[in-house]
């Protein structure tokens, strides 16, 4: 690549000149200071610019041989997103606390062991549960407010009620600003942006509108011959009427032509609407270790049984709830010392019809003795899937 515009020196040039110049005119020699060299240097400047404006056009077409603001020019006849600056990361917490214990937005902040603080971007009341998610956002930008998981720890100010915090997942899209390297890998992978399937297409394109839609599901053609897609959330929770016909409206535009309202309707080819969701009561037996609490071994058992059914990879058609797993995922909870199988419910595999998602909803937890010790009895259980947003697409497609 580097050698299709072939740099030479000055001298080289002159040196290349003279000797045809001496072919072709014959002549014997160029003195120095004479009127033909005089006339060989001249010709050999125009050339060397002309060698240099080649390399910076050529520079235009292969993006390898282009540096600096060249890159931004090679970007911007390839229809890609300009050079990306410095961004904020984000991620969703856990705070656990007592019921109706509120977190502001405005007030309260959380922030991990090395420093990072992220700032809440929703208020945040607990409910029965004991528990609820809120997305946060770091305060500063760069890649190092990319924490990991199980670091941000810290609320300040401290409500009253207020009992721990925790991220499950690692803050993501924190970002230095773009280097050259970086840059110049996203303009040649260019292309490859737009070989997105149809479902993931779809996605980018309502998170970018939602960014609280989590995956577009395909389910077929309602009687009326209306494409049917189903939204789910990063949280489990059903979108409005409002917030739907908000994506189909704003999301119109990036819809096939069959799926289009006609001119002067608003009657679209497509129609969205909410997931379904199969729900699973759980009841079980416990014997813990002393000192371990019910409450916070049902939250963390809770958790763990979220992350097993994954929203973002869930496929109905071939996975399915395996009664043992659940069993020994709650063995393996910290502070759990035995599970009795015989006391386990439900005592068989769960099976969900083709695009329908699990959650769990009731949980009641007995000691070993058969007493009741926690008793939530349909409350659905608070989940949270963090999205993948493709910056890179969105800007350079969308």
């Amino acid at each position: 690549m580097n050698n299709i515009i072939r740099q030479v020196s000055e001298a080289d040039l002159e040196a290349i000149a003279i000797e045809a110049f001496i072919n072709e005119a014959q002549v014997t020699k160029v003195s120095p200071h004479s009127v033909n060299l005089g006339l060989i240097r001249g010709n050999v400047r125009g050339i060397k610019l002309a060698m240099k404006d080649l390399a910076l056009a050529v520079a235009r077409l292969f993006p390898d041989l282009a540096s600096d603001d060249q890159l931004d020019d090679v970007a911007d006849d390839h229809g890609i997103a300009p050079r990306l600056g410095a961004a904020q990361s984000s991620v969703f917490v856990r705070l656990v606390g007592s019921p109706g214990t509120t977190y502001l937005q405005g007030t309260q902040t959380v922030s991990d062991s090395k420093g990072n603080t992220f700032d809440l971007e929703a208020d945040l009341t607990i409910g029965t549960a004991g528990y609820g998610y809120v997305k946060v956002r770091s305060q500063q930008a760069g890649a190092f407010t990319n924490v990991d998981p199980y670091t941000i720890t810290t609320v300040s100010p401290v409500p009253s009620g207020h009992v721990g915090c925790l991220n499950e997942y690692g803050a993501t899209g924190g970002r230095d600003a773009e280097d050259r390297d970086t840059f110049l890998k996203r303009i040649k992978e260019g292309p490859d942006e737009l070989a997105q399937d149809t479902l993931s297409y779809l996605t980018q394109v309502f998170v970018k509108i939602n960014p609280n839609v989590l995956r577009v599901i395909y389910e077929g053609t309602s009687v009326a011959g209306k494409v049917v897609l189903s939204i789910l959330t990063v949280n489990g929770i059903d979108l409005t009427s409002d917030e739907l016909n908000t994506l189909l409206q704003q999301g119109g535009r990036y819809l096939a032509l069959t799926e289009l309202a006609p001119i002067g309707t608003q009657s679209y080819g497509v129609q969205l609407k909410n997931v379904t969701y199969g729900y699973i009561d759980v009841s079980m037996r416990l014997g813990l270790f002393t000192g371990a609490s019910y409450t916070q071994v049902i939250k963390d058992i809770q958790q763990k049984y979220a992350k097993y059914v994954d929203f973002r990879y869930w496929d109905s058609s071939v996975d399915v709830v395996d009664y043992v797993t659940l069993i020994e995922i709650a063995r393996g909870v910290a502070g759990v010392k035995s599970v009795p199988d015989n006391y386990f419910s439900p005592a068989v595999d769960q099976l969900f019809r083709p695009n329908v998602f699990p959650r769990f909803r009731s949980f009641k937890v007995y000691d070993l003795s058969g007493t009741l010790q926690v008793d939530e009895t349909g409350v659905i259980t608070p989940v949270l899937y963090p999205n993948q947003v493709q910056d890179s697409f969105v800007q350079s497609v969308l």
